[in-house]
């Protein structure tokens, strides 16, 4: 079961790139996107037979998103796609700091194994709960930054990129900072005037 549920998140992953390349393709989309200030929240009734409450509340100022899913239990996670190394805040009380230590997904067309690492095991949990309680039941289009869809969306684009591609944004142009590339070790830096 749960090489099926890693199998279909990696597929779900790898169109969700797909999809992301004809709306966010164009510089203006993904700086708009970087640069947006929303709260937004979805609710929907789940199972067992609708009885249970099932909410998702994105935030996000700038390069901050903050996320808190609430199922039977409650998560909350923070990402700044700006701040190098790419890692995710799990909070709980305290705040747990989880960093990328490389590819969750094992190399190859078929990357279906999801690695054991607590990095990874939040990423996908992060990821599922997005998908599955925000981006299916949010009103509104993708590309409509004042809906809750597009508001979401943009959050999910942002946090696939960064955690999963490596991609480090900044809203600003860097003058005497070094780049990502002139750092040893450290993943690509993105402005949003680069695709």
């Amino acid at each position: 079961m749960q090489f099926i549920k890693f199998s279909l998140l990696t597929i779900l992953l790898s169109l969700s790139f797909q999809a992301f390349s004809a709306f966010y393709d164009s510089e203006n989309n993904v700086a708009r996107c970087l640069n947006a200030n929303f709260k937004t929240e979805v609710a929907h009734k789940g199972s067992p037979l609708g009885l249970l409450d099932y909410n998702l509340t994105v935030e996000k100022n700038g390069c901050q998103i903050e996320i808190w899913h609430k199922q039977i239990l409650k998560s909350q996670w923070k990402i700044d796609v700006c701040r190098s190394p790419i890692h995710i805040k799990k909070i709980n009380g305290a705040v747990e700091v989880l960093k990328r230590e490389g590819s969750c997904f094992d190399a190859g067309e078929t990357a279906t194994h999801l690695a054991k690492t607590d990095f990874c095991q939040n990423y996908s949990k992060l990821i599922s709960a997005v998908q599955d309680d925000g981006l299916i039941f949010a009103e509104g289009e993708k590309e409509d930054f004042n809906a809750d869809h597009g508001k979401i969306f943009c959050a999910y684009f942002l946090i696939i990129q960064y955690l999963n591609s490596g991609r480090i944004y900044s809203r600003y142009e860097y003058s005497d900072h070094p780049t990502a590339q002139e750092l040893p070790s450290t993943p690509e830096q993105v402005t949003p005037e680069q695709k």
